[in-house]
């Protein structure tokens, strides 16, 4: 039976009475030095003929039974010759460094970053539609993901919230880009496989047809009407989609336009309607 009691610890932590340690018997001793909030167990014993010890846990954490049982586990296995104290020094240091690499670790929002800035900014005429996709589609679904984590089933997922959401031409945009995101990554020695190389785009959106339905003239004329009176619908977004009639371009395009791009002197836009 062990030489402490729970009346004895609860005394000396209330008359705040500190010691380097208080043996119970078999290797496990209390510490109550002035630098603990509360007294911390302690299991010593020899290991090839050397004095050893470790921390075991303190009060709070283990009961003074608890704390018993512990150390009679701690001894069987020293008998059996292993080095407890090194083992917990292994663990711990394995824990280390497995947080170290999961920090260090690669994710995709940093691939989709990495990406975006060597191979679109500079290269694409109007680089926000990457950004866009990359923004709204592939980091929300994937960012927080290693690269070496992401499986086919985490690109069928996102591709699937974008169609169910009605936007496939979208999601054959958003497959593309993560397809060639990946590829990258191949290159970069990131990673070993692209997990979107399976799929087509039968597995996004499908395959786009183009669409030949046209507003005739009257009802552009009740589209105009219709904007001039709506709540909210600002003088600047008149404009906009009377330029993009105009010019038939991807709204993107207009908006990422320069002023280099257009030309006044040579002719005037005006706006019959």
């Amino acid at each position: 039976m062990g030489k402490l009691t729970d009346v004895q610890i609860k005394a000396w932590i209330k008359a705040d009475e500190r010691f380097e340690g208080k043996a119970d018997g078999d290797g496990l001793y209390l510490s109550y030095r002035a630098s603990f909030n509360i007294p911390r167990w302690k299991f010593r014993y020899k290991f090839a003929g050397t004095a050893r010890s470790m921390w075991m846990g303190s009060y709070a954490e283990l009961s003074l039974s608890e704390a018993r049982k512990l150390a009679r586990e701690l001894s069987a296995r020293v008998a059996l010759g292993y080095d407890v104290a090194g083992e917990k020094q292994d663990r711990k240091a394995d824990a280390l460094a497995k947080m170290e690499a999961e920090k260090n670790a690669l994710r995709v929002s940093d691939l989709a970053e990495e990406y975006f800035e060597r191979q679109i900014l500079g290269r694409w005429k109007h680089p926000n539609i990457v950004r866009s996709r990359i923004d709204k589609d592939i980091r929300p679904n994937l960012g927080n993901l290693k690269l070496e984590d992401v499986k086919p089933r985490h690109i069928d997922d996102m591709l699937q919230s974008i169609v169910k959401r009605g936007a496939p031409t979208i999601a054959n945009d958003t497959l593309r880009w993560t397809k060639r995101m990946f590829n990258y990554a191949i290159k970069r020695h990131m990673i070993e496989v692209n997990p979107a190389a399976a799929f087509e785009i039968a597995d996004a959106g499908g395959k786009e047809t183009a669409r030949e339905r046209a507003l005739s003239r009257e009802e552009l004329i009740r589209v105009f009407q219709a904007m001039r009176v709506a709540k909210g619908f600002s003088i600047q977004n008149d404009i906009t989609i009377k330029l993009l009639m105009l010019l038939c371009c991807r709204k993107m395009e207009l908006c990422a336009a320069s002023w280099s791009e257009f030309d006044l002197d040579k002719g005037d836009l005006v706006f019959a309607w």
